[in-house]
């Protein structure tokens, strides 16, 4: 019996039409890795093509057809050449070093090349960090003025309380009115020293830039109002003795005429504004303070301490400075006209471009000043100490020179000659001798320079001083 059959006729017709699908899709699928190989073929054809191009312009290049062809040409007629072969050979030999060359050229430059773009890539890239670095900077520098701006909106409370402290001095000094000399009570006195000590200094916005070194305008506010207020000697005595006002901004305050006995005012600030004319500052402690430009003609300054402090280009014409203080003090083209400096101590001060026309300088300490072009001329230098000073170019002429000490001072291109005015006093050939001089120097006449042994001298000299020439001239630009 035959075994019956599992698929139906619908079923049948379903499988023959798939099995001519599948058909149809692998003769689709056969065509495309055809094609795919196809275009392989077609890709490496066109891959060839070019590295044959490339390798026979490569082969042109190095070669030349000129040289190819020459040379056969040369192989053809040997060992009897024309001229034309010669020469067809020679040019194309030139032909191919020039090329040789040149592309040896462009292989040297290539990596220059990539060396200069990664120099300038580095250059572009510092520029940006220094770009960073500056607003780094002035972020860090407007975060500082922040912080001392705090300070200063911090001392505005000691403003209102200095304000609240002056009225109650004008109530006091308003009920001794018609008194000649006006006091203050105790527990006010008392409140001015603890205010004076609250009024710290601190750095201000100064043209937008704070200023180098901390001061107090309220100190300086509150030291002219005590000045001005017309209280009597003894209670300015006890206010200066026991009120510090260093740090203090004087800058465009007048203190002319004032009693100033004994005041300390250390490190503090004036500038071509501030006015001490005629003020009493004997015993004054104004050490390291910078008082350039400053208007002091005519102030009293007996015994003041202004040891290191600045006062170039300050007005100081007949001032009265009798055993000040003025060890490494800078006075620098300031104008000491008829100034009284006996017994003053100068010594290491800096006193170039100053003029001192007829100060007296008796018995003064003026050991080691550099008094470069400073004119001394008609001063009183009688037993003033002058050893080791620096007095190149100075004018000492008309000066009164008895027992001045000059052992060792540097008198190049000093003049001592006043033709037709009064003749430099007193000046010994002894003292001369001592000195360090040169052919600029103008001695008065009747003086010999004895420019025969002037060198073996000058050497002895600073052998006499117990200083080598490096040290003096060291010691003469010592920065002060």
């Amino acid at each position: 019996m035959n075994e019956q059959d599992p698929w139906s006729p619908p079923q049948k017709d379903e499988l023959a039409q798939l099995k001519v699908q599948n058909k149809a899709q692998q003769e689709e699928i056969a065509a495309l890795k055809q094609e795919k190989q196809d275009q392989k073929k077609q890709s490496r054809a066109r891959t060839r093509k070019r590295l044959g191009w490339l390798a026979l312009f490569t082969a042109r290049f190095w070669l030349g057809e000129d040289l190819k062809s020459s040379i056969a040409a040369a192989f053809d007629q040997f060992p009897k050449l024309t001229k034309q072969t010669k020469v067809d050979v020679t040019v194309a030999l030139i032909k191919r070093f020039s090329r040789v060359g040149l592309a040896g050229l462009l292989l040297t430059l290539l990596p220059l090349g990539f060396l200069a773009y990664q120099s300038w890539l580095l250059s572009n890239q510092n520029g940006l960090l220094r770009a960073q670095n500056d607003k780094i900077e002035r972020q860090n520098y407007r975060l500082d003025q922040q912080t001392n701006l705090q300070e200063a909106d911090r001392r505005s409370s000691y403003v209102f309380l200095m304000n609240n402290i002056l009225d109650e001095m004008n109530k006091e000094l308003a009920l001794q009115e018609g008194k000649a000399g006006k006091t203050l009570s105790k527990p006010l006195l008392a409140r001015i020293e603890a205010l004076a000590a609250g009024l710290r200094p601190y750095r201000y916005l100064e043209n937008d830039k704070l200023i180098d070194s901390p001061l107090s305008p309220e100190r300086g506010q509150l030291f002219l109002n005590l000045a001005k207020a017309g209280l009597d000697t003894a209670t300015l005595d006890y206010i200066f003795e026991n009120i510090d006002f260093s740090y203090a901004d004087l800058s465009g305050l007048n203190f002319d005429n004032l009693y100033l006995k004994g005041v300390s005012m250390n490190q503090s600030k004036a500038n071509n504004q501030t006015s001490f004319i005629n003020a009493d500052l004997s015993k004054a402690n104004i050490i390291n303070s910078s008082l350039d430009w400053a208007h002091l003609n005519g102030a009293k300054l007996v015994e003041a301490d202004l040891s290191w402090s600045s006062l170039s280009y300050s007005r100081l014409n007949g001032a009265n400075l009798s055993k000040a203080i003025l060890i490494g003090n800078e006075l620098g083209s300031a104008q000491l006209n008829g100034a009284n400096l006996e017994f003053a101590d100068l010594e290491w001060a800096e006193l170039s471009g100053a003029e001192a026309i007829g100060a007296n300088l008796k018995f003064a300490n003026l050991r080691l000043i550099k008094a470069i072009g400073t004119d001394l001329s008609l001063c009183d230098l009688s037993r003033a100490n002058l050893s080791v000073a620096d007095l190149r170019n100075a004018m000492i002429r008309g000066a009164n020179l008895t027992g001045a000490l000059l052992h060792g001072a540097d008198l190049h291109g000093t003049n001592f000659r006043w033709a037709g005015k009064i003749a430099t006093k007193n000046l010994t050939q002894f003292q001369i001798d001592r000195t360090l001089l040169s052919t600029e120097t103008k001695l008065p006449l009747g003086f010999d320079l004895k420019l025969s042994e002037r060198e073996k001298l000058n050497d002895s000299i600073y052998l006499q001083v117990g200083l080598s020439r490096a040290k003096l001239d060291s010691a003469m630009n010592i920065s002060l």
